[in-house]
């Protein structure tokens, strides 16, 4: 008799495990003085070209690598794997572009102790048996949405005060504030009932 597969609970980096965009807009400040509170005022005051010239200086220094991981997530990925979850860190940074960028994410992660299973492309998950994803970009929830069935998505941003249901269909997607993570009712009935 075969064992039921592992399920999988999958993490974006940037904006989950990690505080982007502020870590960003940190980098900008203190390498270039630029003292700017969005990617939005970002793209005005630097425009497209400036901004791609400072996204790529960003992601080819080590400053993304020193940046701390924000606790109330490492705190659920830790839970995720003590109830038997596989945790995937998902991500769509562009490693093909930069050499060391899916080494220098790796060695990140286990330096700041995230337990996890696999480093993927986000674009990669549509082919995972995952059950739940955490991510801060709605216009990635929908791209994976389109492609997969019976998934669970949580759009963590501050916007919400309360756990506020986006869109319930063959998946759901819940948005959820980070700093209220742990009052979750779908966090509550997937880490009960899986």
């Amino acid at each position: 008799m075969a064992l039921p597969e592992k399920l999988i609970a999958s993490f974006d980096i940037d904006g989950v495990l990690n505080d982007y965009p502020f870590t960003f807009l940190d980098f900008l400040k203190k390498e270039f003085g630029h003292d700017l509170v969005s990617k939005n005022e970002a793209l005005d005051a630097l425009g497209r070209d400036g901004y791609d010239f400072h996204k790529d200086a960003y992601r080819k220094s080590n400053y993304k690598y020193q940046v701390e991981i924000d606790k109330n997530i490492l705190a659920l990925t830790k839970l995720f794997k003590k109830l038997s979850f596989g945790v995937y860190v998902s991500t769509s940074r562009p490693f093909h572009l930069y050499p060391e960028m899916y080494k220098n994410t790796t060695d990140w992660l286990l330096m700041r102790k995230v337990p996890f299973d696999r480093l993927i492309k986000k674009t990669d998950l549509v082919s995972e048996k995952f059950l739940v994803h955490l991510d801060d970009e709605l216009e990635h929830i929908y791209k994976l949405f389109d492609n997969v069935e019976n998934k669970i998505f949580i759009h963590l941003s501050d916007q919400y005060n309360k756990e506020t249901q986006i869109l319930n269909t063959q998946n759901k997607i819940i948005g959820i504030s980070k700093t209220n993570i742990y009052e979750s009712e779908v966090i509550k009935q997937i880490t009960e009932n899986y």
